[in-house]
């Protein structure tokens, strides 16, 4: 998100610079004239701190039409959920940022006989039903893809889905007790350590699930290879520089010696 933002910096220098000229410019002359006005060197000082610490709200006015306000808070609600999650006892295995075909899951955990795809999200709107609503259809639209990749790495589980929300007021919203909403468990993230106990309290086996675990990390190392390869072949369709003479035929080869 950083290096989108300066990325928008970068395309639009010209603009952002000339803005800046002009504000100082318009500081400065406004401080010399109250103080040709003879007005009080507090006020003028008052004045013009306010008007340069205007910057900072305006970067940030910035940052947030692009939209990255919202993705940066939902970021930071998948690493607080990462840290409860790390909380688990020693029979569950976390893992984050699972691929699936065409999206992630944020965090699956593998337990005794259960498999949970959870997804984090982030909110302070005011239409919090709506939201909830397609946030838990997409909660529940992965877990069935995920469940669909174990099976095609040998590991047939039903996939759980499970919701974690943070933001505002959200846990008085949704309470202790996880709520349903189209079937999918809701928590709030705040009431962690409830729905963390109560996640270690359905264990029925002694044991992690060993086949669940190896069709994940099978699929994980499968993703990571399909990155390597994509760079590979982005690598060797990147043009020579001009100055790196090409690679000589067979012909040439040939010729030579």
């Amino acid at each position: 998100m950083r290096a989108e933002f300066y990325t928008h910096l970068s395309a639009n220098k010209g603009r952002y610079v000339g803005f800046l000229l002009v504000w100082i410019a318009f500081v400065a002359g406004l401080a010399a004239l109250m103080i040709v006005l003879n007005v009080a060197q507090f006020v003028v000082g008052l004045l013009v701190g306010m008007l340069l610490g205007g910057l900072p709200l305006f970067a940030h006015a910035v940052f947030l039409s692009l939209g990255l306000g919202n993705r940066s808070m939902g970021a930071d609600a998948e690493q607080w959920t990462a840290c409860e999650l790390e909380k688990l006892d020693r029979r569950w295995k976390v893992f984050h940022d699972v691929p699936l075909s065409r999206s992630n899951v944020d965090h699956v955990v593998v337990g005794p006989g259960r498999v949970y795809a959870i997804e984090s999200k982030w909110t302070a709107r005011s239409d919090v039903e709506r939201f909830l609503n397609g946030a838990s259809r997409q909660a529940a639209r992965q877990a069935r893809e995920l469940s669909e990749q174990l099976r095609a790495y040998g590991a047939s589980r039903d996939v759980r889905p499970l919701l974690v929300v943070w933001g505002p007021g959200m846990a008085t919203r949704l309470g202790e007790k996880p709520t349903a909403i189209n079937k999918v468990p809701v928590v709030a993230g705040p009431h962690s350590e409830i729905w963390r106990e109560r996640m270690n309290g359905a264990l029925d086996r002694l044991e992690a699930d060993r086949p669940a675990i190896q069709a994940l990390t099978a699929l994980l190392a499968a993703h990571e290879e399909r990155l390597d390869a994509d760079a590979d072949i982005e690598a060797d369709d990147r043009p020579l520089p001009d100055f790196v003479d090409p690679p000589p035929s067979t012909t040439q080869a040939a010729a030579e010696a």
